[in-house]
């Protein structure tokens, strides 16, 4: 059989033009023109979207507003950041370039429609994140939707953080704004994370009231180093009406006085407390003694690193945990601290101190403690270089309840075999810090022999070496295969990325 094939005449586009036109008021026929071919459709659209709603009605046509998905998605929206969705937006709005200045209020339009969008459909928010600002950042004052109300009445988590003086005086008025609603509509949240660096009284005054209105908050984290005087004040006082809620309690960069340890003294569920970064507003003075004995404060971790504070703070919240501490970590150590660990924090089971030469001296204060854990850390870069008799009291010092232990400083192999050999300890897993290589000392050989040699003759209960603080370590890179191949079914050896000061 003999097919013929006859090709369509192509037919001048200014032709097609004059054609469609006459079919402008005739949508169907046009829309089945732009199903012919890509040059026809080229045509058509331009004259479909010419003028796509008028006489829509009269046509008999049905045009809605939006397409109806199959499922109301928004409505299922629990989380909402709007600085991510800020920079979702600024992303769209830039991918053929760059705004021009005058057109940066396209990104807060756009943001504020798709906000109404959310608002209007979702049952509830849980998790609300303002924050990460650009400079001249804006973000829609959302607390003027209708439905705000019913968005934020279940809110659970809230989190501001961010540079606030680089946002734009209208994106500090939206946050003022929200932040008033929330205090009014949002008095359930769980968790309140304050990051920023605000500059702006109001917006100081708001988050507190924001804390205060709150019936169930458990866990307050606040990092800013600009609050003043004055609104630590208002702080405070907010935080004297969560007493009875919080469990978790993280600070940074804030004023410290004897008004916050009263706060803390009536807290009757505070678990946890970190304090970093901070400083004494004035004077610390010892609280009554009927005030430390009668509160109740069942206190079981504590971190305190970084401050300028007076060592009494930290002696007074000792007293005041009475011996509930568990968990414990402290820099600015000398011997003072020392002893009141061991006089106060009697069931202490997880203790990271920093360590200098001196600091080696006291540790047989704290043999007496059932320590599981204790992590020995330094600022230093350089080698710890001790007499061979302080490591050697180093070693026998060590509680013999000790399971881990952490040599977080740069150690000699030589020094490391002192520690072993004298320790009562039957430690199980052993941390050591990968030195900088600078300090032409590395973990090699000579400390894997050491380790082994104890592992081996020592009652054989060391299993597990965990090498490296934050950065890529090779078994293979460090040990021999003889050495390695000793090892194997002795010693399990792994590397351990997080810091114990990121952890807690």
């Amino acid at each position: 059989m003999i097919y013929i094939h006859f090709s369509m005449p192509q037919i001048p586009t200014k032709c097609l033009e004059e054609i469609f036109k006459y079919l402008e008021k005739d949508k169907n026929s046009l829309f089945s023109c732009l199903l012919v071919e890509r040059s026809w459709s080229h045509i058509v659209i331009p004259i479909l979207w010419r003028k796509l709603w008028e006489e829509t009605n009269e046509e008999g046509v049905d045009l809605p507003d939006t397409p109806e998905p199959l499922f109301n998605y928004p409505r299922y929206l629990k989380n909402l950041d709007l600085g991510l969705l800020e920079d979702l937006v600024y992303g769209w709005l830039t991918v053929d370039g760059p705004l021009e200045p005058e057109d940066l209020n396209q990104v807060t339009s756009v943001m504020l429609i798709i906000c109404k969008l959310i608002i209007d459909n979702t049952d509830g928010l849980y998790n609300l994140e303002i924050g990460d600002w650009k400079e001249n950042y804006n973000i829609p004052d959302i607390a003027l939707l209708k439905g705000i109300r019913n968005t934020l009445v279940d809110l659970r988590e809230f989190h501001i953080h961010g540079t606030c003086y680089m946002a734009s005086a209208e994106a500090l008025d939206n946050i003022s704004n929200i932040l008033t609603i929330m205090t009014h509509f949002s008095n359930n949240i769980q968790l309140i994370n304050i990051d920023c660096c605000h500059r702006d009284f109001r917006l100081g005054k708001r988050l507190c009231a924001l804390i205060e209105s709150q019936s169930h908050l458990q866990h307050l984290l606040i990092e800013d180093s600009s609050w003043n005087s004055t609104l630590t004040q208002s702080l405070n006082s907010a935080f004297s009406c969560q007493f009875d809620h919080l469990k978790t309690v993280t600070i940074s960069g804030l004023p410290l006085d004897n008004f916050f340890l009263t706060n803390l003294a009536n807290c009757t569920k505070l678990e946890s407390l970190n304090i970093f970064h901070c400083r004494n507003l004035k004077s610390i003075d010892s609280m009554l003694h009927e005030v430390k004995q009668s509160c109740q404060l069942p206190l079981s971790k504590l971190a305190s690193l970084h401050n300028s504070i007076d060592s009494l703070f930290i002696f007074e919240i000792f007293e005041m945990s009475k011996s509930n501490l568990s968990k414990l970590i402290l820099d600015n150590i000398d011997s003072n601290m020392i002893q009141h660990v061991s006089n106060y924090c009697k069931n202490v089971e997880y203790l990271a101190i920093n360590i200098n030469s001196e600091i080696i001296k006291t540790i047989h204060l704290l043999s007496n403690l059932n320590i599981k854990h204790f992590i020995f850390y330094s600022r230093s870069t350089s080698t710890i270089t001790t007499p061979t008799d302080i490591l050697k009291l180093f070693g026998l010092s060590l509680p013999p309840s000790l399971d881990s232990l952490d040599l977080d400083f740069n150690i000699t192999p030589d020094g490391l075999n002192q520690i072993l050999n004298f320790t009562q300890a039957r430690i199980k897993s052993l941390g050591l810090k990968l030195p900088r290589p600078f300090d032409n000392i590395g973990i090699n050989d000579e400390f894997l022999n050491v380790i082994l040699k104890h592992a081996i003759f020592n009652g054989g209960n060391l299993k597990e070496l965990r090498i490296d603080r934050g950065r890529e370590f090779l078994v293979n890179k460090h040990f021999s295969e003889d050495v390695l191949a000793n090892a194997k079914g002795v010693l399990k050896i792994i590397p351990e990325f997080d810091i114990p000061w990121n952890t807690f």
